[in-house]
Parts: structure tokens; sequence; C-alpha cells
């Protein structure tokens, strides 16, 4: 499933193509186990990995971007410790994400940082939007 999401900011729009792999057991997941805390997060399967086409980000080059290489396939995927068993946590985990990542480039601070300075995640996107004038504009999936 491939997925388009646009977020606006005063520095312009940002665009991120993404494509979502679904994985019914271990064997099939594209991050080694170990990402996943090797049982301290269980994982519920169905679970989707997000890989991210665009933009790209060469290895070792993404600084504070919210990235992790898998080791099967050497593509960058969305930066998630936990399980996304459907499509409704997609949008969840992927509106922090892509408005995170804006704010990672245009204000140079980590994710986790300005996610504590809000106070959890979904707080998070209304800082960005009231604080930063940084918001999601559109998910869409095909």
């Amino acid at each position: 499933m491939k997925i388009n999401i646009f977020v606006k900011s005063p520095r312009g729009n940002k665009h991120f193509l993404l494509k979502a792999h679904e994985a019914h057991s271990a064997d099939q997941l594209k991050l080694p186990l170990s990402f996943y805390g090797e049982g301290q997060t269980v994982l519920i399967f169905p679970h989707w990995e997000i890989e991210i086409k665009e933009p790209l980000v060469a290895r070792g080059e993404t600084g504070k971007l919210n990235y992790h290489y898998s080791d099967r396939d050497g593509r960058p995927y969305v930066c998630f410790p936990n399980s996304i068993p459907d499509v409704s946590k997609i949008v969840e985990v992927l509106s922090v994400w892509s408005v995170g990542q804006v704010c990672v480039l245009e204000l140079d601070r980590y994710l986790n940082e300005m996610i504590a300075e809000a106070g959890n995640p979904q707080a998070f996107v209304f800082w960005a939007k009231t604080r930063q004038g940084i918001e999601l504009s559109r998910i869409a999936f095909s």
C-alpha cells in the first residue's frame, strides 16, 4: 500500500512518499526483531512496517531524522518500535512522524525532545501547528 503525506509549513509544503508492508509473522518483518526490543514490545500480527520512498536519505546522513534501515533490504523505514496492527494506527503514527520530521528539519531539534516538551505525541501535533505553523494537510492511500 502506497501512502502520500503532505505537511504544510511556513517554509513551504513537504511531501513524503511511503510504502506500507504487512507482516503476518516475525520472519516476514523487514526490520530485525531486536529493533522491537526482543520481547519488550509485544507485536500484534498483522504488523505494518512503513518504508520511506521519498525523500531519499542516504544511510549515515539521517542526523536527527527518525529513520531506521533494514538489514534485510537496506531500505529506510519509519522509526516506530511498537506494534502497528491496522490502518488506523498507521494514520496515528504517520500523523506524528511526518509533522515531526518537518519540525526536525526546520527547527534542528530531536523529535523525542519536542514530544516531551508538548507532553505526548498527540499534543505534539497541536504544539507544532500552534507554535510552529507546521501541520498535516493530507494523507492519501493507494
